[in-house]
C-alpha cells in the first residue's frame, strides 16, 4: 500500500497536527497475570515510553520533512487515533491493522508482559514438596525397631509399678489400723494421770481367739494362771509365775492374726485374766452358782434385746424418725427379767417393770409377736413358754435426754 498519498492528503495530515497532548506523560494501563511492579519502576517506564510516542508520533510543534513522509508506516495511522488524557487509568485506542514487524510497532500497541522473581524468605526455608530429611547412617527400619523396643521397656516399667502400688493398697489398712491403736496407747499413756487408764479397743476376733489359745495352753501344755503365789501377794498376767500361759497366747493368736499389733493381743489377755481372777475368786467364797444364774439371766436378756432391734428394722410401716427414736431407746436396762420357773424347767417367770411406760410395753409386745411370725415351726416349739409374774424389784434407772416416752 502507497503510504505518502494518504500523507499527501490535507485531511489526515489535519488529523495528525491535531492531536492533542494533554501531559508530557502517557498514560499506560498494564494487562498482566501476576503482580504490578513497584510505582517507582513503573513510572520509569511510562515515562520512557511516553518519550517514545512522542518522538514517533510527533507533537504540534514538531516539523516532519516531506521527504520523510514517505517512509512512515502504520504507527503515525495509529498514533493518529491515540487519545491521551490525565486520567487515573488512561486507556488506548489501537487500529485493527496491527503491523507484523516488531520494529515498526508503536509502544502503545505492545504488550508489557513483568517478570516476577520469587524470594525465599529465609534461606532455611524448604519447599512443601522437598523430600523429608532421613537420619544418615539410620534406616527407618532400625528406627522402628528401636521405637518398638523404648515402648517394651516402659511397659514392663509400668507392670512394675502397678505391682508395687498393690501391694502398697494391701498394706496400707494395716498400717492405719497399726496407727490407730498406737494413737489409743499414746493417748492412754498421756491422760493416765488425769483420767486413770483408758482401755484399748479389743477387736472381737481377737478376744475370742484369746480363749482359744488360754483353752489349748490348758489341755495341750498343762499351763495355768496363778492369781497368788505362796506368800499370798496378788500376781498379774505377766508375772514370771504366768509367763509361760501369756506368751503362749500370743504365740497363739500371732499365728492367726500376724498383722495384729502385739499391744492389742496384751490388752486382750489382761481382760481374760481379770476375768478368770474374779472367777476363781467367786469359787473360793462359793459364790460362782450365784454369778452363773446373773449371767444367765443377762443372757436371755441380751437376746431379748437382739431379737426386738431385728424386728423393728423389718416394720416398714412405722416412719424412719420415729424408727430412730424407738430404735435408740432400745436399752438392755429396758428389758423385762425372766426368772426360771422352779415348778416348770421348760418356762420361765416374766416380772414386768412397773416404772415402763404404757406406749413402751405395748411396742415391745408387737415387737415380740413378729419375731415369733418369722421363726419356724420348730424354732417356735424350742421356745420356752414364759408367764407374767410379780411386779420386778429393779430400781428405776436414770432418765436419758430422748427416752422420756420410755416411763411413766
Amino acid at each position: 500500500m502507497d503510504y505518502s498519498s494518504l500523507l499527501s492528503s490535507d485531511d489526515e495530515l489535519d488529523k495528525i497536527e491535531n492531536v492533542s497532548i494533554e501531559d508530557e506523560s502517557l498514560h499506560l494501563r498494564y494487562y498482566s497475570s501476576g503482580e504490578d511492579e513497584n510505582s517507582n519502576k513503573r513510572q520509569r517506564v511510562e515515562t520512557s515510553t511516553s518519550d517514545t510516542m512522542t518522538g514517533a508520533c510527533g507533537g504540534p510543534e514538531d516539523n516532519i520533512p516531506d521527504e520523510s513522509m514517505s517512509s512512515v508506516n502504520d504507527s503515525v495511522l495509529e498514533c493518529s487515533s491515540v487519545s491521551v488524557s490525565r486520567s487515573s487509568t488512561p486507556s488506548v485506542q489501537m487500529n485493527s491493522r496491527t503491523p507484523t514487524n516488531l520494529a515498526s510497532t508503536p509502544c502503545s500497541s505492545r504488550s508489557i508482559i513483568p517478570t516476577f522473581l520469587r524470594t525465599p524468605l529465609s534461606g532455611d526455608v524448604h519447599s512443601s514438596r522437598s523430600p523429608t530429611p532421613v537420619t544418615d547412617g539410620i534406616s527407618r527400619k532400625d528406627q522402628t525397631t528401636g521405637s518398638a523396643n523404648k515402648i517394651d521397656t516402659l511397659t514392663s516399667e509400668v507392670i512394675k509399678m502397678k505391682r508395687q502400688l498393690v501391694k502398697v493398697q494391701e498394706n496400707q489398712s494395716n498400717v492405719e489400723k497399726k496407727v490407730d491403736i498406737l494413737i489409743q496407747m499414746l493417748h492412754s499413756k498421756t491422760d493416765a494421770s488425769k483420767k486413770g487408764s483408758q482401755k484399748i479397743n479389743v477387736p472381737a476376733q481377737i478376744a475370742q481367739s484369746i480363749r482359744c489359745g488360754f483353752q489349748q495352753g490348758m489341755t495341750e501344755k498343762d499351763f495355768i494362771w496363778k492369781t497368788k503365789n505362796e506368800a499370798g501377794n496378788i500376781l498379774k498376767y505377766n508375772s514370771a509365775e504366768n509367763k509361760e500361759m501369756s506368751d503362749f497366747i500370743i504365740e497363739f493368736v500371732k499365728g492367726q492374726y500376724p498383722d495384729e499389733v502385739e499391744g492389742v493381743v496384751r490388752e486382750g489377755i489382761k481382760t481374760n485374766f481379770e476375768s478368770f481372777k474374779a472367777k476363781k475368786r467367786r469359787e473360793e467364797t462359793g459364790k460362782q452358782e450365784e454369778h452363773n444364774k446373773k449371767m444367765a439371766v443377762y443372757s436371755r436378756l441380751k437376746r431379748k434385746l437382739n431379737n426386738r432391734k431385728k424386728a423393728l428394722k423389718e416394720k416398714s410401716s412405722m416412719p424412719k424418725e420415729q424408727k430412730e427414736t424407738v430404735m435408740s431407746s432400745m436399752e438392755i436396762q429396758y428389758m423385762s427379767s425372766e426368772q426360771t420357773d422352779s415348778e416348770d424347767e421348760g418356762s420361765f417367770i416374766v416380772r414386768p417393770l412397773p416404772w415402763r411406760s404404757d406406749d413402751f410395753d405395748k411396742l415391745v409386745k408387737k415387737l415380740d409377736q413378729k419375731h415369733e411370725n418369722k421363726l419356724s415351726k420348730r424354732s417356735r416349739r424350742q421356745n420356752n413358754i414364759r408367764k407374767v409374774g410379780a411386779v420386778s424389784s429393779r430400781k428405776k434407772p436414770e432418765v436419758v435426754p430422748g427416752h422420756e416416752w420410755v416411763f411413766r
